[in-house]
């Protein structure tokens, strides 16, 4: 649980400063937390489907709304690694 927090922490606050922004982050670092544990497809069904229906019933947003792409990717390493601030935005 505290790696998810700390992934949604890491966001860069001047691009991710919505709602939709902050549910695209927590289902991202779920997806990766949990989801890349997961040994068959239908377990990583199960999880989709529940963090689906949580931004749903908590925040009004559908699967579209939340998968504008394939994939939601966040990452720090679009700047490089000299970069001296990298933040960890939606990709």
């Amino acid at each position: 649980m505290s790696k998810i927090f700390q992934g949604v922490c890491a966001a860069n606050y001047k691009t991710c400063n919505d709602k939709l922004g902050i549910v695209k982050l927590w289902v991202h670092e779920n997806l990766r937390v949990f989801g890349d544990r997961m040994i068959n497809d239908d377990d990583k069904h199960t999880l989709l489907q529940l963090l689906l229906d949580q931004s749903q019933s908590k925040f009004n947003l559908t699967e579209k709304e939340i998968f504008t792409s394939e994939r939601i990717i966040f990452g720090d390493f679009m700047f490089g690694n000299e970069a001296n601030d990298r933040p960890y935005d939606l990709i």
